[in-house]
Order: structure tokens, then C-alpha cells, then sequence
């Protein structure tokens, strides 16, 4: 009987852990604003990219940061946030929804571009480190997976008006 039971609840609990962990990326949105951010001059921006790469100590409180600029090639405006690390969607605000042309992220966190989509943050791609090391600087012409194309919204610069961000412990070190 107990052999019953336990093969019974089995699939059922296994299947509920999985939904579970794989939804972390599409959950619902939290009760948040746009997060701290504030305007960068793509200048400075360029030189962060360009130069030695600093150590993010996760471990002491610091934060990496999130870069996002509205035109390809780190054309202003751009925006360094300071986005939670806890898989909230975070809003990228007016002047960057839906106008994403240039992305950068410090070492040490894992992103996802995202959307809505029925009240839920809808991951679209992950950039993290270190294969953005350099930048994305022309999401205004990389396309957008198929499954979330709508009229006239086809990349994912156009398509992106909300980000997740979680901390990466095994993502390599800066170079």
C-alpha cells in the first residue's frame, strides 16, 4: 500500500519541483518600480566595455551592473541599473521599452531580455558572462525567436521591455 501511494505521488511531486524551478524566469511580476538606474554617457560606457573588467565581490554586497543603451553601437541614451538579483522582472522604463540597441553586463550575474506577456515576465534571451564580454551593440537587428514575434515587433530590441537577473557563482572571472 505505502509502495501505492509513494508511486502515485512520485511523478506528481517531481513534475511540480521541475514546473517549479523552470518558472523562476517567468514568474509573475513582483510589486516593484523601475529599478535604480541612471543615466550613463555612452563615452564612459564604451570605456567600461573596453577596459580591464573589475571583480565583482557578490559576497561583500557589491552589485554588477546592467548597461543598456537605446541605439545600436552604445548611441544615447544609456542607462547603468543596479538590478535586484532575486529573478524579479525588472521594467526597463519609457525611454528603453521596446528600444533596446545596445546591451553590456558585468561579470558575475546571468540576465534574460524579456517581455509581458499575459502578466508574466517572458524570458526572451540570456546574456551574461563572458559571452557579452564585449557588448551587444545591434539587437535592433538580431531577430527575435519566432514564438514571440508580434506585428512590427520582430527583434529583440523592439520586443524587449523588461530584464531578469540572477547571481551566477560558477560564471567565469573577468580576464
Amino acid at each position: 500500500m505505502k509502495l501505492d501511494v509513494a508511486a502515485l505521488a512520485l511523478p506528481l511531486l517531481a513534475s511540480t519541483c521541475l514546473a517549479a524551478a523552470v518558472d523562476l524566469w517567468s514568474s509573475p511580476l513582483k510589486q516593484r518600480d523601475i529599478p535604480i538606474h541612471e543615466p550613463i554617457d555612452p563615452k564612459t560606457l564604451k570605456s567600461i566595455i573596453d577596459g580591464p573588467q573589475k571583480k565583482v565581490n557578490l559576497d561583500a554586497g557589491e552589485i554588477p551592473h546592467v548597461y543598456f543603451c537605446q541605439g545600436e553601437k552604445w548611441q544615447p541614451p544609456c542607462y547603468v541599473f543596479s538590478p535586484d538579483l532575486e529573478y524579479t522582472c525588472e521594467e526597463l522604463g519609457p525611454d528603453l521599452a521596446g528600444q533596446i540597441g545596445s546591451v553590456f553586463v558585468e561579470q558575475g550575474i546571468i540576465c534574460r531580455l524579456a517581455t509581458l506577456s499575459v502578466g508574466r515576465c517572458y524570458p526572451i534571451h540570456f546574456f551574461a558572462w563572458p559571452e557579452i564580454q564585449g557588448g551587444w551593440d545591434n539587437l535592433t537587428s538580431w531577430a527575435a525567436p519566432e514564438s514571440v514575434q508580434t506585428a512590427g515587433h520582430t527583434t529583440l530590441g523592439s520586443l524587449t521591455t523588461h530584464f531578469t537577473c540572477a547571481r551566477c557563482d560558477n560564471c567565469p572571472p573577468p580576464l
